[in-house]
């Protein structure tokens, strides 16, 4: 986990301001080559706005990037002067160039990767929100691993790993930290999203220090409703909250229990997921995109309640 973290935090902290730092020193030696680096420059801003993990800084800290990248773009402009469009010479320039327009192909890879995930062709499912009074965070999500860990799942296809920001627009108070409690969302009610019946429960599993997995019981304290011609799996909630048992109707809104860190999870966030109705398993059947209203939930999606 930590090499995870660190190698986060370089894409969304450290190269940014190393890109901006190049960008600003306006150094190229022609026009196109700078126009080349504003582009892949700009493109790897945009990746990062779309596929950054933002609640692990700040929410607020990808549109601050945007602003610093348009008003570096501009003074990298001013510098550049009378320069020609075109002044190569020599292996070394040649080879600076190439290395120009490889990193813009990369960076529209990425950006494309990322834009694909905002695609379900599939039918989807409408839901209501299993949570309120907060602001709700898509962590993972969208039809895309470059979005969602889970996206290559059959059956996971499109699910959803959701959070809730604090008032600096972060998951938690500190990087990792060791106490459930210092993660917003952790207790959090969780709702039904759907009118339907409860198909299956599950409580009593201990809620684990972050870090900790039960890979055994992958969706932990959980609760699947079946509705709308889909089983829906609302997964790692707390140890004793789960408020329904099985057979039970239920009306969008109301309890089912808490979000809590129960199962094959890393720390405390609800995960949910919609197979095809009578699937043998939530985790064997074909996934079913979930829309909240009229939006393709995705990572980075914020939903203030």
């Amino acid at each position: 986990m930590t090499v995870q973290i660190v190698l986060l935090y370089l894409t969304i902290l450290v190269l940014p301001g190393f890109l901006l730092y190049r960008l600003w020193k306006g150094q190229e030696a022609s026009l196109l080559k700078w126009l080349l680096r504003v582009s892949f420059t700009g493109l790897f801003f945009i990746y990062i706005f779309m596929a950054g993990r933002w609640d692990w800084a700040s929410y607020y800290l990808r549109y601050i990037w945007l602003l610093l990248y348009v008003v570096g773009a501009v003074a990298s402009y001013r510098r550049i002067g009378e320069k020609p469009l075109f002044a190569v010479d020599g292996r070394r320039r040649w080879l600076g160039l190439t290395s120009h327009v490889f990193t813009l192909l990369v960076s529209l890879f990425l950006v494309g990767s990322a834009l694909r995930g905002h695609i379900a062709s599939q039918q989807p499912v409408r839901l209501a929100l299993p949570l309120e009074d907060g602001r709700y965070y898509v962590a993972q999500g969208g039809n895309a691993l470059i979005l969602n860990y889970a996206a290559n799942s059959r059956s996971q296809q499109f699910a959803l790993d959701i959070v809730e920001l604090n008032t600096v627009g972060a998951r938690a108070r500190g990087i990792y930290p060791s106490q459930l409690e210092r993660y917003t969302v952790f207790g959090e009610p969780i709702h039904s999203p759907c009118d339907g019946t409860v198909a299956a429960t599950r409580d009593g599993l201990p809620d684990l220090a972050p870090g900790e997995r039960d890979p055994e019981n992958p969706a932990g304290n959980h609760v699947i409703i079946s509705c709308r011609n889909v089983d829906i799996l609302l997964a790692h909630m707390k140890n004793g909250s789960v408020d329904v048992d099985h057979g039970v109707e239920v009306e969008t809104g109301d309890a089912l229990g808490r979000v809590g860190n129960s199962g094959n999870t890393t720390e405390p966030h609800l995960h949910i997921h919609a197979v095809e109705g009578g699937s043998a398993s939530v985790f064997e059947g074909d996934g079913v995109p979930i829309f909240f209203g009229r939006q393709l939930p995705t990572r980075n999606s914020l939903f203030v309640q």
